[in-house]
């Protein structure tokens, strides 16, 4: 079996509206985009870092293993095609690591196994990383589809369970990237990956949850 390329990728983008400054805010003594390119090193595997921040580079001069991209200001808005926006990197990879700023706390084993499992498994089109919760949104057809923005709530055939995308952690086969929806693929092809934190930071009050959450289940 042909041995696959591998890269992480972390989109950042400063025009969070219910957060300004959202993805530079301090947590837990450090920028809380410090915690996801720190837990992306760790990953092992080639490191783009796309940011729409003016004068950001001099501070991601810490940090040699990242490749930077400046981002394209038509894929910074609240709406916008993630799958597009990383094809127009013209990256020469075969599976992608997306992860999201704003999910500081990582299970490193946990995602570790999940990207070996899915490498050794080139059936599998997609992982996403989920907590179970109630939830609203399935249907008939068994596809993991996003069908409202703010719940990202999922049904796994099958199961009974409903479960929560987190944004904590994604993998997909280049492949998928020219679909209309990443998520968008057939049940033997998705795996869901447990998020053991569930931890989104979009707004203040998270962000206190987040550093109540750390400093007592954490340390």
């Amino acid at each position: 079996m042909k041995k696959e390329k591998v890269c992480t990728i972390c989109l950042m983008r400063k025009g969070s509206k219910r957060f300004p400054g959202k993805n530079t805010a301090m947590f837990m003594g450090k920028p809380l985009y410090q915690h996801t390119i720190e837990f992306g090193e760790k990953l092992g595997f080639d490191y783009y870092f796309a940011h729409d921040f003016r004068g950001l580079d001099d501070c991601l001069c810490d940090y040699p293993f990242l490749k930077i991209i400046k981002r394209d200001s038509k894929y910074t808005q609240d709406q916008h095609n993630t799958a597009q926006e990383i094809l127009s990197f013209n990256l020469n990879y075969d599976v992608f690591i997306l992860l999201q700023v704003t999910s500081p706390l990582r299970d490193l084993m946990e995602y570790a196994f999940a990207t070996e499992k899915f490498l050794n498994h080139p059936e599998l089109s997609c992982g996403v990383a989920v907590s179970p919760v109630p939830g609203l949104y399935y249907n008939s057809y068994y596809k993991a589809i996003n069908y409202n923005v703010r719940l990202r709530n999922y049904f796994y055939a099958g199961q009974k369970e409903l479960y929560k995308e987190t944004g904590a952690f994604y993998i997909f086969r280049k492949s998928q990237l020219q679909k209309n929806h990443i998520l968008n693929c057939k049940k033997e092809e998705l795996i869901f990956i447990h998020d053991k934190y569930n931890v989104d930071i979009d707004t203040k009050k998270n962000l206190k949850l987040a550093e109540l959450k750390c400093k007592h289940d954490l340390f």
